[in-house]
């Protein structure tokens, strides 16, 4: 009984490593797919500057807030200060159109404040709101532009020896693909 295991043993030996020997090294795939899909630029354009109007101050320190969601004009504390009426000096928030491709996401990343100088050096500093994300109107895949609006806003400390005149600065605002 021994002989025959080993006779068939001795026997199968060659198939197995025969079968070894044909073992596939390597393996492909003759038509793997690519592909691409280009889309518009991202824009940003400024329609409205963020502007604080004309403040007749008070004797106290306190803070003038613009709203970007609402642009909502509002005075903390400004110990008797006042909006100036009269045509073309209303507050309003920073208003800006993105345009791009239609239906797509994208990220808003704006200054956290900005130096308002005035033409005196006197300084002024605001804090800016207005980071989030949006969206571009339209349908994604349509191959039309789409476009969205968004706001900055922005509070600013009035001292009760802030100097009076004309405060003007510039800030960045920038969006990305999200």
């Amino acid at each position: 009984m021994f002989r025959s295991f080993v006779r068939v043993a001795l026997l199968a030996a060659p198939i197995i490593v025969a079968g070894q020997a044909q073992a596939q090294e390597t393996a492909s795939v003759p038509d793997a797919d690519a592909s691409v899909t280009i889309i518009l630029p991202i824009t940003i354009a400024q329609t409205t500057a963020l502007n604080f109007g004309r403040i007749v101050k008070g004797d106290e320190a306190g803070s003038v807030t613009v709203n970007k969601d609402t642009g909502a004009f509002d005075f903390t504390n400004a110990g008797g200060a006042v909006a100036a009426s009269g045509a073309g000096i209303a507050p309003s928030r920073g208003v800006f159109t993105v345009g791009g491709e239609a239906g797509t996401g994208f990220d808003i990343d704006v200054d956290a404040s900005v130096v308002l100088t005035s033409q005196n050096d006197d300084e002024l500093t605001v804090t800016l709101t207005g980071d989030g994300t949006g969206t571009l109107s339209g349908t994604l895949g349509s191959a039309v532009a789409g476009s969205a609006t968004v706001y900055v806003g922005g509070s600013l400390a009035l001292l009760a020896d802030t100097p009076a005149g004309s405060y003007t600065g510039t800030y960045a605002i920038s969006v990305t693909y999200n």
